[in-house]
């Protein structure tokens, strides 16, 4: 029989579930509702607290008891009561008592319970209904291994040393970061703290709180992480209770839902009557211990910073503050001050078996706040994480220099000079920018010139506790890192305190940089072997701009091994371009391992990248377990990309932790996109068009399926039972035989499989047809599917390839596999010759498939060449330059031994001579690079920039990027450089651009990609603001280019402008220097 409650008597109800009066216990009560009735509530569940305990809070190690009392009402159960205790997802305990007697239940809080645990009880009562109620319980402690960390000293003088102590659980390993507290002023810290830790455990709880999304407005809004107490909306019926623990449940019981409206109704009329629904405090302070969402959250009070700049910041020194136990003495040192690093510490250790760590270090010469962050974790306890300390690098007497990192040669650069006085009286301080030949210095903005063999000198009076600032201009007459010397001395010999600085500053030439070079593989004889060498520059280079290195080894990849990390000079921040971090250190250590010359340094190296590139493609995986160039911003997985990745972490997983999961999610998404005749689908977009032949992937796709899950198998890795190799097999050699006017790269793809798969009929025939449109030198030493033209030298014949293609590359490599495969290395040597020879200056090749494919051919060819003696001389000789000789053995044979080259402009009028004598197989190379400032397009691609004036110290960059040719050439990149002295502002708003897949920024340069490009017009809005004040700005470029076709390559220049753009809106009105300042919130005398 259920009882109809008037809203009053409802009010009671709920009141009286959470607190009875003159006790601090507290009771939750089975719910039962029928239609628009409210049956009469059993208070079965009673958890005993005694005192002032909080309610629902417990400690680890605490014990809950748990009361059910006996019933005696009419209506009955017809079944016991069934008590659950859930926690992260999980079923942790679970009791089943009589409703009839009173039984106690005790519950220990363990780590399985932390930071929450729902506790369910159901029960069915004799009219056949499911009444459930629910409590949440919260539990502290959930983190056991209790770290701290503290420095010696509060303040010391900056150069000096001090200790940090670290304690926390016994043989811990610990992590510690210490940062310049200056460089994140304008950024939130990226720290690990308890609190991220308990929200990403709660990830993993099924528990559903109210989210403030219930259709009626009101007071009554419930959130995650906000409440004073459990709100009454909650548990208002057996449904809700459910879903609120995540239960999903089937039942021929009936279970009541709540009717939305009335709970409204109810709360609205109460609401009207003056009487409080729910309030902020409850009897017994019950509620009151309740954490808020403030307190619960991390924010970071750093209090009052009174001074701060780019190069450092300092908390609360206040004007009359002593320093303490610094002695004024040491102000009076001339030590240079010249390290002046962001990070400071970054280490890892294991603490002793009594749960300690100390180490001495020395404070950098940065006037700062240093923030140490560090984390531990136990064998025993887990993860621990330490509050984070300060420690303040500190002088009474400092100037600080400011100016920007990066130059363009003849920027004309504002450098700013600061003295700060922390003595108890005035001081008279004169300020010297020296001289230099790599600048000129001018006194202000205009072009009046201070003499470049004098100091610039100026006095200024400095108050105490203040500061006191000088603004003076250079313009950098020469290129490469170049030394700024400061000097701020006060007082008389007696009683001098100096503060001397030196900042390095990187000036580049003007105009864009290209690369060239020539690597040559020599078999070392006793005979003398010669080859002259001429750089290539064209006649419009930019002045100084041009460098020439020399380098060998004694190894066919000691280039790319010296270069793991670095190999190509494109961005790589899709899915696909992630990989080149990740695959070629795969092929590196293999190699190593098979010729038995693993180098420690170079191991560590690998490893840390594939580790690195590992979690990173992390990032672009599907819920399905495919992976697609931009994530789950994209519409759909790409098999092809998951075929790449799937393979790649297969023959990763000998080196590093590879999840299981991973690779067998990347299977099942592969499979589902197979057909019955063997082939498969490409449900996604594929940015490497040459592997496509058709929009939904055809033969060319399966193919690459196909080599996948070989080379997943040959590295010891199961492929899925479901896929038929023999099948798909067949049908690319169907596709083979019915097909005329194959590509060379198409068959290449093909030559693989079929000498993978044992086809030997099929891949003889593709051998010859490739033989047949391959381009041989004439002494038969060069093989390549590419333009090999002939140029004579003297008496010596030197072959150049033109317009080289990834294509071309990913062809040789694939038929150089073929050929290791078939054990033919004869065939392969002059394939490797060629490829070899197209490696550029960091060992790799334009784009990331290419420099894949061209390591993994490269070393597997290696791999099977005879070791034997290495002992090799080997000397470039140019006339007007002083000879560079190598010895090369067999210690050293695998390292890269590499010099940069004087006197450049004669040995680009006269070339330079490679000699090599000895025994072993030697790479010698010559590259080059230069600038130019010719603007150059490849046709129907094109590429537009103009700039504007937003106000004093901000602009815009309208960039626009079109291709009205024919066909998809796949990704896309438009590349925004930034003139000296800005940075961009409306980072966040382009990388939402729905027309853009990823913004990157890198020195000064904005990286747009894009799935292709259109044959209208994308133009994209840059704005920025500059940080330091550069006059005179050189132009800066817009480039667009085909990430895989990088010679499809269209370029233009900008300089700024005092135009402005209609409607355009005003942009920040203060530049960034006097923000720092501002923020700094002392009374500087600034100018």
């Amino acid at each position: 029989m259920t009882q109809t409650y008037s809203y009053g008597e409802y009010i009671t109800v709920i009141n009286s579930r959470h607190i009875l009066p003159n006790t601090a216990s507290c009771f939750v009560c089975l719910s039962l509702i029928k239609s628009y009735e409210l049956a009469k509530r059993h208070c079965l569940l009673q958890r005993l607290i005694g005192g002032n305990v909080k309610a629902w809070v417990y400690d680890l190690g605490d014990t809950m008891h748990v009361r059910t009392s006996g019933y005696s009402g009419k209506a009955g159960f017809k079944t016991d009561l069934f008590l659950f205790l859930f926690s992260k997802g999980k079923l942790i305990r679970s009791f089943e008592v009589s409703p009839e007697s009173v039984t106690e239940i005790l519950i220990e809080q363990d780590m399985g319970l932390a930071p929450s645990a729902s506790l369910l009880l159901y029960a069915v009562s004799n009219e056949n209904e499911l009444v459930a109620d629910e409590m949440k319980i919260m539990v502290s402690g959930l983190i056991k291994n209790q770290m701290t960390m503290e420095y010696s000293v509060k303040r010391q003088m900056v150069g000096r040393d001090v200790t940090l102590s670290v304690t926390s659980d016994p043989n811990s390993f610990i992590f510690l970061a210490a940062i310049d507290k200056g460089s994140q002023l304008l950024k939130a810290p990226n720290d690990i703290t308890s609190q991220q830790v308990k929200e990403g455990i709660m990830e993993f709880d099924t528990r559903e709180e109210r989210d403030g999304s219930d259709p009626y407005p009101g007071p009554i809004m419930f959130r995650r992480k906000r409440f004073a107490i459990e709100n009454f909306y909650q548990g208002i019926s057996a449904n809700e209770i459910l879903e609120t623990v995540g239960i999903v449940y089937m039942t021929d019981a009936h279970v009541a839902e709540t009717n939305d409206a009335i709970m409204y109704d109810m709360v609205v009329q109460e609401a009207a009557a003056g009487r409080p629904i729910i309030g902020n405090k409850v009897n017994d302070g019950l509620a009151e211990k309740i954490p808020t969402e403030s307190e619960s959250s991390n924010n970071v009070h750093y209090g009052e910073i009174m001074f701060a700049m780019p190069g450092g910041a300092l908390d609360a020194v206040q004007r009359n503050d002593k320093v303490g136990n610094i002695p004024v003495e040491s102000d009076s040192s001339d030590k240079v001050r010249k390290n002046f690093p962001e990070s400071w510490i970054w280490l890892n250790d294991v603490t002793g078996s009594d749960g300690k760590y100390e180490n001495m270090f020395t404070l950098p010469d940065t006037i700062t706040a240093w923030t140490t962050r560090g984390f531990a974790i136990s064998p025993t306890n887990g993860l621990g994480i330490a509050k984070n300390v300060q420690v303040e690098g500190f002088k009474q007497f400092f100037v600080v220099v400011s100016l920007p990192a990066l130059a363009v040669r003849e920027d004309k650069i504002e450098v700013k000079l600061v003295v700060f006085n922390y003595f108890m009286a005035q001081k008279n301080v004169r300020v010297t920018l020296k001289q230099s030949q790599d600048y000129m210095i001018f006194r202000d903005s205009s072009n009046t010139t201070q003499s470049s063999n004098s100091d610039f000198t100026d006095t200024v009076q400095v108050p105490a506790g203040l500061s006191k600032g000088i603004n003076v201009f250079i313009k950098p007459t020469t290129i490469g890192n170049i030394m700024i010397r400061v000097e701020a001395t006060s007082g008389t010999q007696v009683t001098d305190v100096t503060d001397i600085v030196e900042k390095i500053i990187s000036v580049d030439p003007e105009g864009k940089t290209k690369y060239g070079g020539v690597q040559q593989l020599f078999e070392a004889q006793s005979t003398l072997q010669t080859l002259l060498v001429n750089p290539e520059f064209p006649s419009d280079f930019v002045p100084d701009s041009r460098k020439i290195t020399v380098s060998v080894t004694g190894d066919i990849l000691g280039q790319s091994l010296q270069n793991l990390g670095s190999m190509i000079r494109a961005p790589f921040g899709c899915g696909e371009q992630n990989m080149i971090s990740l695959v070629p250190n795969i092929y590196a250590m293999s190699y190593m391992e098979a010729v038995n010359n693993v180098k420690p340094e170079i191991k560590q190296k690998a490893e840390k990248n594939m580790q690195q590139g590992y979690q990173r493609e992390l990032n672009y995986k599907h819920p399905n377990g495919g992976f697609s160039a931009f994530g789950v911003s994209d519409d759909s997985f790409s098999t092809w990309l998951t075929a790449f990745v799937m393979k790649s972490f297969a023959q990763a997983s000998k080196f590093i932790f590879i999840d299981d999961k991973v690779l067998l999610e990347a299977k099942d998404a592969i499979m589902s996109q197979s057909n019955r005749d063997g082939s498969f689908n490409e449900p996604g977009n594929v940015i490497h068009k040459d592997m496509m032949t058709g929009t939904s992937g055809g033969p060319m796709l399966t193919a690459y399926v196909y080599i996948a899950f070989k080379e997943t198998q040959n590295a010891g890795n199961a492929i899925p039972n479901n896929f038929d190799a023999s099948l798909t097999l067949q049908y690319l050699e169907n596709f083979y035989k019915n097909t005329p006017g194959l590509t060379a790269f198409q068959r290449a793809v093909l030559a693989y499989c079929f000498a993978l798969g044992d086809s030997q009929e099929q891949l003889s025939n593709v051998l010859v047809d490739l033989n047949d449109v391959s381009t041989i030198s004439d002494d038969g030493d060069l093989r390549c599917w590419c333009d090999l033209r002939k140029k004579e030298v003297g008496n010596q014949k030197m072959y150049s390839t033109y317009d080289v293609k990834p294509s071309a590359i990913e062809t040789a490599a694939y038929v150089l596999l073929t050929h290791v495969i078939k054990g033919d290395m004869t065939s392969g040597r002059p394939i490797a010759k060629w490829m070899i020879s197209q490696i550029n200056g960091k060992g790799g090749y334009l784009s990331t498939q290419d420099t894949v494919m061209g390591l993994q051919a490269l070393s597997s060819y290696a791999e099977k060449l005879s070791s034997g003696q290495k002992a090799a001389t080997v000397t470039f000789k140019s006339l007007g330059q002083q000879d560079v000789t190598f010895t090369i053995d067999n210690d050293n044979a695998i390292l890269l031994q590499s010099k940069s080259m004087l006197h450049v402009d004669n040995i680009a009028s006269n070339g330079i001579t490679i000699e090599v004598q000895g025994a072993g197989n030697i790479v010698a190379a010559v590259n080059w690079e230069y600038n130019i400032n010719v603007a150059g397009n490849f046709p129907d691609l094109h590429v537009q920039a103009t700039s504007y004036t937003i106000d004093y110290n901000n602009i815009l960059i309208e960039a626009c990027v079109w291709y009205d040719g024919f066909g998809d050439n796949g990704m896309g990149m438009m590349y925004v450089d930034l003139p000296t002295g800005y940075h961009c502002t409306n980072m966040e708003a382009l990388q939402k651009d729905p027309r853009v897949q990823r913004v990157e920024f890198s020195g000064k340069t904005l990286s747009f990609y894009f799935n292709q490009l259109s044959k209208s017009k994308t133009c994209l809005d840059v704005k920025a603001m500059w940080d330091y004040i550069v006059l005179e700005t050189k132009p800066s470029f817009v480039t667009g280019q085909f990430y895989y076709q990088p010679e499809k390559q269209s370029m233009t220049s900008y300089s700024l402008s005092t135009d402005k753009r209609t409607g355009t809106a005003s942009g920040i009105s203060v530049s960034y220097f006097l923000f720092m300042i501002l923020i700094a919130g002392s009374s500087l005398a600034y100018f």
